[in-house]
């Protein structure tokens, strides 16, 4: 599963949604997403730790991230 865009089981992007009233301004173009910041991305590489393939990877990547309190590359190692 993509997390730079996401989309309901037909297709259909899913918009981000306001629970915090009118002052809420969705990020991008509205669609629901989570930014990788400064982790690579590439859906076809066959080696997670050389960028972020999926949704699982942008979780596991996340968690270590904030387990550490620091932002890390899917490599593991600290970004500048």
């Amino acid at each position: 599963m993509s997390f730079l865009a996401f989309t309901d089981k037909a297709g259909t992007p899913l918009p981000w949604r306001n629970c915090s009233g009118a002052h809420y301004t969705p990020p991008g173009n509205g669609q629901m997403n989570f930014d990788p910041l400064m982790v690579p991305v590439d859906p076809n590489s066959t080696d997670a730790r050389a960028a972020l393939r999926d949704y699982f990877d942008y979780i596991r990547q996340a968690h270590v991230a904030i387990a550490s309190r620091r932002v890390l590359t899917a490599a593991g190692h600290e970004a500048q």
